[in-house]
């Protein structure tokens, strides 16, 4: 079973889920996330990981409230909205990582305030960015462009894809830098 099903199962349904009304499935949206990260750790770090995990799916709901709700393919314009999320939850992690609030405070300060004495950060927003404009190219090619769509459909997509990731795996082994242990190995 995985968390998201514990947490779904034995918290957010008994808590009565969506079925109370709007107000009540927000409110145990948040306190599913809030206990989620007290499972992980009686400490502030999990608390405020935790509560803001929640909060940000009570924006994602109220968000989503006004919008249709329609299937379609990626805009450019969605860019923003995929980015913003993507570097808010990112930023979250941060608490989720970090061995105590003080150090997650302290990453934060320093990420926001550039006090780094590594290049390292200015390579790996290089990293990210070029893997998020590469995504961003080749969706919106397949999308809008038939040719691309029917090559990278073909036997040649499967090189390019297969290229590109291999690209991505030898970036990371080559800056990666040595690693901590497995976060659940401490459970």
């Amino acid at each position: 079973m995985t968390l998201s099903r514990w947490l779904r199962d034995y918290l957010y349904i008994p808590l009565g889920g969506n079925r109370a009304g709007r107000a009540r499935m927000l409110l145990n949206l948040m306190l599913t996330m809030l206990l989620g990260g007290l499972w992980h750790g009686v400490a502030w770090n999990f608390v405020i990981w935790g509560g803001l995990h929640g909060l940000l799916l009570v924006v994602h709901q109220l968000a989503t409230r006004w919008q249709r709700r329609e299937q379609r393919p990626l805009r450019w314009s969605d860019t923003p909205r995929i980015v913003l999320v993507f570097h808010a939850v990112c930023l979250l992690w941060i608490f989720f990582r970090a061995h105590s609030f003080t150090d997650a405070s302290a990453v934060l300060h320093r990420l926001f305030t550039g006090t780094y004495t590594e290049t390292w950060p200015v390579m790996q927003v290089g990293v990210v960015a070029l893997c998020v404009a590469l995504h961003v190219l080749e969706r919106a090619a397949r999308i809008h462009l038939p040719a691309v769509r029917e090559r990278l459909s073909g036997p040649w997509g499967a090189v390019i894809e297969g290229a590109a990731l291999g690209t991505v795996a030898g970036l990371v082994i080559l800056f990666g830098g040595v690693g901590g242990e497995f976060i659940y190995f401490q459970f």
